[in-house]
């Protein structure tokens, strides 16, 4: 409950990558159904914020922000998955322009 409270009161998200990584504002969470064990590398974590912060950069809503990157960034690690045994940082971050436009023709 305390959490809660501080993310309300200060707008702050949180979110706990992992399986179903989970993000949350306090008032709404979200569970990612994107993502697999292959992008367990280095580096990952850091795509994932870079990721983030491009989109509130660009004007997005912090959770919208959030809840988007962490999607995008497992489809992309869930596409690659399927020819690669592990997806790294590099890989991912190649791959970021073509699956925005591809998500963004759907």
């Amino acid at each position: 409950m305390l959490q809660k409270n501080l993310l309300k009161k200060y707008n702050l998200v949180v979110l706990l990558k992992g399986y179903q990584t989970v993000i949350t504002d306090g008032k709404k969470t979200y569970i990612n159904p994107t993502g697999n064990s292959c992008m367990a590398t280095g580096g990952m974590g850091d795509c994932l914020l870079g990721m983030i912060t491009s989109f509130i950069g660009q004007g997005m809503d912090i959770l919208e922000a959030t809840v988007s990157g962490a999607y995008i960034h497992g489809y992309i690690g869930d596409k690659l998955s399927k020819a690669m045994y592990t997806v790294n940082a590099t890989d991912l971050i190649s791959n970021i322009s073509l699956t925005m436009k591809e998500l963004l023709d759907i």
